[in-house]
C-alpha cells in the first residue's frame, strides 16, 4: 500500500513550533491552486488548504524560515484525525523544501548546489538502461 502526498504552494501563515509529548513539529497551512475552465470558457481558481506537520530535527528550522507567503515544496503522508465527531486530514512532512530565497532567510541559507557539491565532470552519463548519453 501507498501513502504519498507531494505539493508545491504558499504557506498560508507563518509556521509554529508545538510540541505532542517530548516530540516537537512545525505547524503551518499550504495554499495549492488549481486553475481550470468552467463552461462558458472563464478561468477559474480553485485554493486547497492543507494542515502540515513537520516532525524532528528539521521543526525548528521550519519554525524559523516558513513565514508567511513562502513557496514550499512537501512531501509526506496524510494523516486522519478526529476532533469533536469530524474527521480532519493532516499532512505529515517527510521532506520538505523551500523553493525560493527570500529577505527573511536566515544567514545560514545555502543554495541546494552548495549542499550536493558540484556536478561531476567529464563522466559519461548513462541511461537506466545502459546506454551512454550524448
Amino acid at each position: 500500500m501507498i501513502n504519498k502526498i507531494t505539493l508545491i504552494g504558499n504557506a498560508g501563515k507563518d509556521a509554529v513550533l508545538k510540541s505532542a509529548g517530548a516530540e516537537q513539529y512545525a505547524l503551518f497551512t499550504l495554499a495549492t491552486n488549481d486553475r481550470y475552465q468552467d463552461a462558458h470558457g472563464v478561468w477559474q481558481t480553485n485554493t486547497e488548504w492543507h494542515s502540515i506537520k513537520i516532525w524532528g530535527r528539521t521543526a525548528d528550522i521550519a519554525a524559523r524560515r516558513i513565514k508567511k507567503g513562502t513557496m514550499i515544496y512537501v512531501e509526506g503522508k496524510l494523516k486522519s484525525r478526529e476532533y469533536e465527531g469530524s474527521k480532519f486530514w493532516d499532512v505529515k512532512s517527510i521532506t520538505w523544501r523551500i523553493l525560493e530565497k527570500s529577505a527573511n532567510d536566515d544567514a545560514d541559507y545555502q543554495p541546494s548546489d552548495k549542499l550536493l557539491g558540484p556536478e561531476p565532470v567529464n563522466e559519461p552519463k548513462t541511461s537506466p538502461w545502459g546506454y551512454t548519453i550524448k
